[in-house]
């Protein structure tokens, strides 16, 4: 049985654990700038380090290069981020 990334992304919001313990979702399908493409799910740890989660359903090579350059964009947009998602305290230590 294969899946496709819309039956996929509600899945990973549904069960909190299925990727960590204590992992939460606190937004979805956030669109970044080209050549960043989009982040599929937004997260806490329990430690309250923010997590990007990006996936897809088939095999390819370019999932590694855009989570780097999501990770950036991240970065380097911080207190954007921050008053996004005021409610969670991000820890960035």
């Amino acid at each position: 049985m294969s899946l496709t990334r819309d039956q996929f992304a509600p899945l990973l919001k549904q069960f909190h654990g299925a990727l960590e313990e204590g992992l939460t979702s606190i937004d979805s399908e956030i669109a970044c700038p080209p050549p960043y493409g989009q982040i599929d799910l937004l997260g806490l740890s329990r430690s309250n380090q923010l997590t990007i989660i990006d996936f897809n359903t088939n095999v390819d090579d370019g999932l590694l290069v855009r989570g780097i350059g999501q990770v950036d964009w991240v970065t380097r947009n911080l207190p954007i981020i921050r008053r996004l998602y005021p409610s969670p305290t991000i820890n960035t230590v």
